[in-house]
């Protein structure tokens, strides 16, 4: 009975020593999302800024020409063709700054998003070392 009860202790043991491998591997594998996350929160936040700035320069564009669209209307009948065109322009230029605007709200929410998910991978990670922590204070020991 001695030796049952020996062998189950070391059954346990063993169970007790896997639990924690996996725990330490779940911990393990939770900071490196984590710094996957805040890499990506990174990026995402540069490339919003970069997005900004080009809606702002086609904002720019666009407002000059406006101005040198309703100069040229004045100019009789072969400058009210170029006035069509630089208009087809910022319509075109207006359309892609609506994109543009769309892209970079998107970002931000991703962003968001991330950030979010980032301190739900953050609080992960505490529990899993609090459960770690928890589980070494359990450990079994063999009676001599």
């Amino acid at each position: 009975m001695a030796e049952n009860n020996d062998n189950s202790a070391k059954v346990v043991e063993g169970i007790i020593d896997d639990i924690l491998n996996n725990i330490q591997y779940v911990i393990n594998k939770t900071i490196e999302s984590g710094e996957n996350i805040n890499t990506a929160n990174s990026t995402m936040e540069k490339v919003f800024i970069q997005l900004n700035g080009i809606v702002n320069g086609i904002d720019s564009i666009n407002k000059r020409i406006q101005n040198i669209a309703a100069d040229i209307e004045h100019q009789g009948a072969l400058t009210q063709e170029l006035t069509v065109t630089m208009q087809n322009i910022s319509d075109s230029n207006a359309s892609i700054n609506e994109g543009i605007l769309a892209i970079a709200s998107g970002l931000e929410g991703q962003t968001n998003s991330s950030t979010e998910l980032s301190k739900t991978v953050e609080q992960l990670n505490n529990i899993s070392v609090e459960l770690f922590e928890l589980s070494n204070k359990f450990r079994i020991t063999e009676k001599q």
